[in-house]
């Protein structure tokens, strides 16, 4: 592998890499690389573009806020149910739950039917699709640059989740200090497993590498370390399927210049792919990683 300075890992600080691999954005063939830290074994995606808006408003930025098939959004659930029940276990009594994040608000929205006090926080001041309709959810906004949140006063009292957000940040390390500034004392992070046999079977075609909307690159190893380095101590981790196999799949045929409508019937929220996919996943069991830790002191 060639050697590179890249920039410091937001896990180590070390500033040595070296070239995993060379591969390209899935929709438009847009050169990126995959580099590997030689201090601790993070993957980080390379160049970052300036403005990643325009990224997450293409196909495959979209899809993720899109409803699925009613089979896929009722395993989704039944699957959030669990999480959430896991979750739940691991934390305090009394403690708040600020979903980082939050997307189309669905995991708040399991939160809450549970009786969970849930906060939500994403880019922009909509509403998540899913709450607007509640108002026992209060949204806030969040600058993705200085992950400052807007009118939220602290966090103390809060368990910070973050499902499949970190790696997507530009700065973990930043923002796991800014969650500590406003007191955080408990987070459950969700991060795509680098390591997973989904990963290993897929290679470059692997979907979650998904340059440039995903940057950072994660073990278990790895994740346990990035907070260890801000002496937030790990309580418990895991692995957990995810929609990992269809999705690789739709990689493949997207890279592959592969017909439209085959690559539409890829889709991971179909009824037939996401079963199948499904499956497979639930088999291998480790396509994504999770974490709940907890600060010292």
């Amino acid at each position: 592998m060639e050697e590179i300075n890249v920039s410091q890992c937001t896990v180590c600080g070390g500033s040595n890499w070296q070239r995993l691999m060379d591969t390209v954005e899935t929709e438009k063939g847009e050169p990126f690389s995959i580099f590997v830290c030689t201090s601790c074994g993070v993957a980080r995606t390379w160049p970052v573009p300036p403005d990643l808006s325009r990224y997450y408003s293409s196909e495959i930025g979209t899809q993720f806020l899109a409803k699925g098939a009613p089979l896929y959004e009722f395993l989704k659930r039944r699957l959030m149910l669990k999480e959430f029940s896991r979750i739940r276990h691991l934390a305090k009594s009394g403690i708040s739950f600020l979903d980082v994040g939050t997307g189309t608000g669905d995991f708040a929205c399991v939160m809450a039917d549970a009786g969970a006090q849930v906060l939500t926080v994403d880019a922009t001041s909509n509403v998540p699709v899913r709450l607007r309709e509640r108002t026992d959810v209060p949204h806030y906004v969040m600058n993705y640059d200085t992950y400052q949140i807007d009118g939220l006063a602290g966090a103390d009292r809060c368990c910070v989740v973050a499902r499949h957000v970190v790696e997507h940040l530009k700065d973990p390390s930043a923002f796991i200090r800014q969650m500590l500034a406003l007191g955080a004392k408990h987070f459950y992070f969700v991060v795509p497993n680098a390591g997973s046999f989904s990963r290993r079977l897929y290679g470059q075609y692997w979907f979650a590498w998904d340059p440039p909307r995903h940057l950072w690159h994660f073990t278990k190893a790895t994740m346990e370390q990035l907070l260890d380095s801000h002496g937030i101590r790990t309580v418990a981790s895991g692995y957990v399927a995810s929609t990992m196999m269809a999705a690789s799949v739709y990689r493949l045929l997207r890279m592959n210049h592969a017909p439209e409508w085959l690559c539409r019937a890829a889709n991971t929220k179909g009824a037939i792919s996401g079963l199948v996919g499904g499956a497979l996943d639930a088999m291998c069991g480790d396509a994504a990683v999770w974490v709940y830790a907890q600060r010292e002191g």
